[in-house]
């Protein structure tokens, strides 16, 4: 890749490995939970090509609602952005991609500044939203330092759009499903839950196992410093516990203060999905949700009442061979629709860049396990 009289000359044709940054957290050690998930996202990203990630510090992911909160966050980001400017990648190593991930409205308005600072060196800039970083709480220049935005939730996605004028992509939810996918038979604990959820039902699920064959899990990141590991080694952790229960919760997050109403599919049904659960709970009403889980079974919504929402769960693992039929389907269509790298070669085809050997081999795999046809450009 070469950058002539203000023009970039692509050398994909010769050589498709993409020279990708990343702004992200660090993943190794210890540090909040929400990185755990990003693990799979960073790394498939690394076989893109020679990749750079610049560890954005830990921020809080609660708004600064007093003014002394609002000076404070503006003196630490002046602080972390010259900070951050040291790990710029040098000058003679232009890059094809700067790709930035954020979860709150701090590490937009950082990822902005670091791009900002590479100057001429990037061709193209891409913020990805996985959190409700809402339009406004980001002023529309450090929006406009990005070609393109994806957002994990369509109606904020327009929001910002509106608000920013830059093209906003919805990323529905995603992993990496050709190294995390489980078919697996073997699954010995009856229902596990994971963060959020109704923890009633939870409760009287686990009350109703005591002294039965059921078994229950409450699967819970570990917080303690002295425990904790590096967020692939979490991540896995989750998923391999995920891979060996019958059945999982999920609920609609529309309750939650943070999501303002919106009711976002999330990344816990994709992770259920592709462990190869049935999951219950119910259903997420935001706006293209219902078209990222039409399959039959996706979802079982549980009544209100806590004892008939158990009936219905108990019920369901009276059946292990209808569970396992539904959990394989599950899991398939998990691969068939919310791999990440369906999501990266849409943005890479909206971006008009090649896609690199690794993405092309991976879509290629996944079409031969799915069955379906792939694009496959470059």
């Amino acid at each position: 890749m070469v950058h002539r009289h203000g023009v970039w000359i692509s050398q994909l044709d010769v050589n498709d490995a993409l020279r990708v940054t990343v702004f992200f957290h660090a993943l190794e050690g210890t540090g909040p939970l929400w990185r755990n998930g990003f693990w799979p996202l960073v790394n498939l990203v690394s076989e893109f090509g020679p990749m750079h990630l610049i560890e954005a510090p830990w921020q809080s992911t609660v708004a600064a609602r007093t003014p002394v909160q609002r000076v404070r966050r503006r003196i630490d980001l002046r602080r972390h952005a010259r900070a951050l400017e040291a790990d710029v990648p040098p000058e003679t190593e232009p890059q094809d991609l700067f790709f930035a991930v954020a979860l709150n409205e701090q590490m937009a308005r950082l990822a902005a500044h670091t791009v900002s600072a590479m100057a001429g060196r990037v061709r193209h800039r891409v913020l990805s939203i996985f959190e409700n970083v809402e339009a406004e709480s980001v002023p529309v220049e450090s929006w406009r330092c990005f070609d393109r935005i994806t957002c994990f939730c369509p109606d904020l996605a327009r929001q910002i759009e509106a608000w920013s004028g830059v093209r906003t992509l919805y990323w529905p939810p995603h992993l990496d499903t050709l190294r995390f996918q489980s078919l697996s038979a073997f699954r010995p604990v009856d229902l596990v839950t994971v963060g959020r959820g109704r923890t009633d039902v939870l409760f009287e699920m686990q009350r109703r196992s005591q002294g039965a064959e059921r078994f229950c899990l409450d699967f819970v990141t570990r917080t303690q410093s002295n425990r904790a590991q590096s967020a692939e080694a979490e991540f896995r952790l989750l998923f391999d516990a995920l891979a060996k229960s019958k059945t999982t919760l999920c609920f609609a997050p529309h309750d939650e203060p943070r999501f303002n109403g919106r009711s976002p599919l999330l990344a816990r049904w994709v992770y259920a999905w592709a462990a190869g659960c049935v999951v219950f709970g119910t259903l997420p009403r935001g706006t293209g949700t219902a078209a990222e889980m039409d399959w039959e079974g996706a979802m079982v919504e549980l009544p209100a009442e806590v004892g008939a929402a158990a009936d219905l769960i108990e019920a369901r693992l009276d059946d292990p061979d209808a569970l396992r039929r539904q959990g394989r389907l599950n899991a398939e269509e998990a691969q068939r629709r919310h791999d990440t790298r369906y999501r990266f070669a849409a943005l890479f085809d909206e971006l008009g860049v090649a896609h690199p050997p690794a993405l092309r081999d991976g879509l290629a795999a996944l079409a031969a396990r799915t069955g379906q046809a792939v694009s496959l450009h470059g």
